[in-house]
């Protein structure tokens, strides 16, 4: 697929610390990440900058289509469920990607990481060794 996400770390002059940016296509902007206030959120969303993952979805059930031979689909998993076992352990994730069509859980998936990296703060090298940069590479 054509999905991109986007990271740029700045390294601040001087030993000043770090910024991380981000963005997502189809998911959520660079201006989005940058936002400073949780009330902003809201807003981001209406004005586009917050999105609803539509590629995520299409692609998901059109995947679970396939491999059903077109029984199952996200808006039927009980499908999958009862005549697909070797897909059962999918089902959380599924389920996820099918529920994630509402603003309030765009805004939440988004949190975490905004409040901890965006905003444009500026991280210290040990924040950034520990809080972005080790669990990142081990992903």
């Amino acid at each position: 697929g054509n999905h991109v996400h986007a990271f740029l770390v700045e390294q601040l002059p001087n030993q000043l610390g770090y910024r991380v940016h981000q963005a997502n296509r189809g998911a959520f902007g660079i201006q989005a990440w940058l936002l400073r206030s949780p009330k902003e959120l809201s807003r981001a969303f209406d004005k586009g900058l917050l999105m609803l993952p539509h590629e995520l979805y299409e692609g998901m059930d059109l995947l679970v289509r396939n491999r059903t031979h077109g029984l199952a689909s996200l808006a039927h998993l009980e499908v999958l469920e009862k005549n697909f076992p070797q897909y059962v352990p999918l089902l959380p994730y599924l389920r996820f990607v099918r529920d994630y069509n509402k603003k309030a859980a765009v805004i939440e998936n988004f949190r975490p990481a905004w409040s901890q990296f965006g905003k444009g703060q500026v991280l210290s090298w040990e924040r950034f060794l520990r809080t972005f940069l080790v669990p990142l590479s081990n992903l």
